[in-house]
């Protein structure tokens, strides 16, 4: 009976009933494990951010959420993107709430309601003590609004005595400390008045040094915070910063945190702050650059490392870019 069939058609193709819902199940442990959710690694990034903030790159906060989360080596590495957007999100919530003292609310104050504090703080800044230094890199730190009127009042001009290689130990720390606070936020606008002010051959000279590791770590985060857009990375590629940092990586005696730092800087100026990428591969793409600038820098770095460290010539030659 064709009315019969085209019933029971008609029922076998019905759209099915919602009434009843259908039951969540929840990820199985062991699926976790291989593939873990984006809680699961913002939550792993901010412990380990709790412990050790200042020091770590986006490949070491990696490296500890693989071992944390128990997954393979490199088994986040596919998800890079996803691991640096919750070092992001972390960071902001850190400094979304500024270090909540009266010394540091009362130089926020001062800086933001009188134009003439900065210039006064800033116009002997090698002759103050190293307190007041710090509180002013905490007031940086906790204010975007203060860290650009400290950079507007030439912040990088007014620290280069410090900065100088026969500068104490104590006012290079306090000075690279309050160059950090005011690079904090992400924004471009202060990192191109600190290179303007010309802050990156005292920070160059200091790091060529290299006798205190930590100082010329430090230098390395630095370059990294400036590297925030294309003019400032255009201003520090060809101040040398490019050279500088890889002298500094293909120097046997450095450290590997320092040279992680240091790659880290790199590849932020070559504009790949979120890609793990080797040197003769950065080197590689700024070659292949349209300005001849640019690749002048790359081929410079390129001959360093042929003259320091002749076998990697041959790794050089198999980089596709």
């Amino acid at each position: 009976d064709p009315k019969r069939i085209s019933r029971k058609l008609s029922c076998d193709h019905a759209e099915p009933s919602f009434s009843t819902p259908i039951p969540q199940h929840k990820t199985p442990p062991w699926m976790e494990r291989l593939w873990p959710q984006g809680l699961a690694i913002v939550e792993g990034t901010r412990e380990i951010l709790a412990d050790r903030r200042e020091d770590l790159t986006a490949k070491d906060v990696r490296i500890a959420l693989e071992r944390r989360l128990g997954l393979p080596e490199d088994g986040l590495l596919s998800r890079r993107e996803e691991v640096a957007a919750a070092i992001k999100t972390v960071m902001q919530e850190n400094s979304a709430t500024p270090v909540q003292t009266e010394a540091v609310e009362h130089m926020l104050h001062m800086l933001l309601t009188d134009g003439e504090t900065a210039q006064r703080m800033l116009a002997s800044a090698n002759e103050t003590d190293i307190a007041t230094l710090v509180l002013l890199a905490d007031t940086a730190a906790a204010s975007e609004s203060a860290a650009r009127v400290l950079a507007a009042a030439h912040l990088g001009s007014s620290l280069v005595p410090m900065l100088q290689p026969g500068a104490p130990r104590q006012s290079a720390a306090a000075a690279l400390q309050l160059l950090s606070g005011a690079t904090k936020h992400a924004a471009p606008d202060i990192s191109k008045l600190l290179l303007l002010d010309d802050i990156l051959q005292p920070l160059l000279s200091l790091f060529a040094l290299r006798a205190e590791e930590e100082l010329a770590v430090r230098v390395a985060m630095l370059l990294n915070s400036l590297a925030d857009s294309r003019g400032s990375r255009f201003r520090l590629l060809h101040g040398g910063a490019l050279r500088a940092l890889t002298h500094t990586i293909i120097e046997p005696m450095s450290s590997g945190a320092l040279k992680e730092h240091c790659l880290q800087a790199v590849a932020s100026i070559a504009g790949r702050p979120d890609d793990e990428v080797s040197l003769p591969q950065i080197l590689g793409l700024l070659c292949a650059d349209r300005l001849p600038g640019t690749q002048r820098e790359a081929l410079a770095s390129l001959q360093i490392i042929a003259e320091k460290q002749p076998e990697l010539c041959a790794r050089l030659l198999q980089v596709d870019e």
